[in-house]
């Protein structure tokens, strides 16, 4: 196994969290702008469709555009980010999050 930082093959995979963030697509740029400012080096976007109760108000499964936002990040920045999504944008935005430990190649590259 090679010692360099670039080496594809590594003695081990470095553990990090992976957020997943679904929401409209209209909050998308507003989030990455925020996550940006708190240190997420990259991210990842898709867009989806989906349905859900929308605050128990209208249709049940009412659908909408969204966009499934992903970003890798150390486990150290992973709970100011929870907190700031807790606190800041599921409070007026419509989302949906889930926090994962995740095992990654070259996850120095995120730091």
């Amino acid at each position: 196994m090679s010692d360099n930082v670039l080496a594809t093959r590594k003695r081990t995979l470095g553990q990090m969290k992976r957020l997943t963030i679904m929401t409209p697509s209209a909050v998308a740029e507003h989030l990455i702008d925020e996550l940006v400012e708190r240190g997420v080096t990259e991210y990842t976007i898709t867009e989806c469709k989906g349905g859900g109760r929308q605050r128990a108000e209208g249709p049940l499964l009412q659908r909408t555009r969204s966009v499934r936002l992903e970003v890798l990040v150390p486990t150290t920045k992973a709970a100011a980010l929870i907190e700031f999504l807790r606190s800041e944008i599921l409070p007026e935005f419509m989302a949906t999050v889930c926090l994962e430990t995740v095992e990654v190649l070259r996850s120095t590259d995120f730091e």
